[in-house]
C-alpha cells in the first residue's frame, strides 16, 4: 500500500450549523490496497483563517502545498493538493 496522492480538502461554503466554520481534512488516496483513500479529519476552522490553519497543519504533517485551492467536480468542496516534504 503506497500513498499515490495527499490534499486538504475543506468545505466551499461555511455553515451556521457549525458557527461558520468549515471542516478541513487530510485526504490520501492509497494504490495496491482494497481501501480507495485515508481520511484524517482536521477540525472545525474558521472560513476566514483556513489557509492559516491548512498551513501550520502542513508544518505538523510534514508536507507542503502546491499551488492554491481548486474547486472539486461536484462544486461542493475545495482542495488544496501537498506534497511530502
Amino acid at each position: 500500500m503506497t500513498v499515490s496522492a495527499r490534499y486538504f480538502f475543506r468545505s466551499q461554503r461555511a455553515s451556521s450549523r457549525h458557527k461558520d466554520r468549515v471542516p478541513l481534512y487530510l485526504v490520501e488516496t492509497l494504490t495496491g490496497s482494497r481501501v480507495v483513500a485515508r481520511i484524517t479529519p482536521l477540525g472545525l476552522v474558521k472560513e476566514y483563517v483556513v489557509e492559516e490553519m491548512a498551513n501550520l497543519e502542513a508544518i505538523r504533517l510534514r508536507v507542503t502545498p502546491t499551488g492554491g485551492w481548486r474547486e472539486t467536480r461536484s462544486g461542493h468542496h475545495r482542495r488544496l493538493q501537498v506534497v511530502a516534504q
